[in-house]
């Protein structure tokens, strides 16, 4: 979603079963699992509302 609305936002979809070991990297346990990458790392383990995401979102850019 938010890479639709901004060109320097960039989203990918990794099937974790496939790519074990990326999946270890990053520490992937359940999926969906949300990894962005900013200011700082910020990981969201599981769904849940549009407000948490875009929570999540505001804290990777912030310094």
């Amino acid at each position: 979603m938010a890479a639709m609305e901004n060109p320097r936002i960039r989203a990918y979809a990794v099937d974790a079963a496939a790519f074990g070991e990326l999946a270890r990297r990053n520490g992937v346990r359940s999926v969906p699992h949300t990894i962005i990458e900013g200011a700082r790392r910020v990981t969201l383990a599981g769904g849940g509302p549009e407000e948490r995401f875009l929570a999540a979102l505001l804290q990777a850019a912030r310094e």
